[in-house]
């Protein structure tokens, strides 16, 4: 099974890959042992939590791809066109 889990100071967010309705949400403070799932009871700190595991998940990748490819080719042309 495929998921995404977010930490915060206060909160833990899973995301279960394959169910689009279902997912844990636990406080810290008021359930330790997360017994209590609030994933249905409070809508807004679930979209949330949401956004910042995006964000975290967005801030991971690389910003800029590598453009070797490009390079190389630019200077094969450059350099074969320059006898003419």
């Amino acid at each position: 099974m495929r998921l995404r889990t977010l930490i915060t100071e206060n909160h833990r967010l899973t995301l279960y890959d394959g169910f689009h309705n279902f997912g844990d949400i636990f406080d810290y403070r008021n359930d330790p042992d997360e017994i209590n799932n609030l994933w249905t009871k409070d809508k807004e700190l679930r979209n949330t939590l949401i956004e910042k595991l995006l964000r975290e998940i967005i801030s991971l990748r690389p910003r800029y791809p590598k453009r070797c490819a490009y390079t190389k080719i630019k200077f094969f042309i450059i350099s074969c066109c320059s006898d003419i």
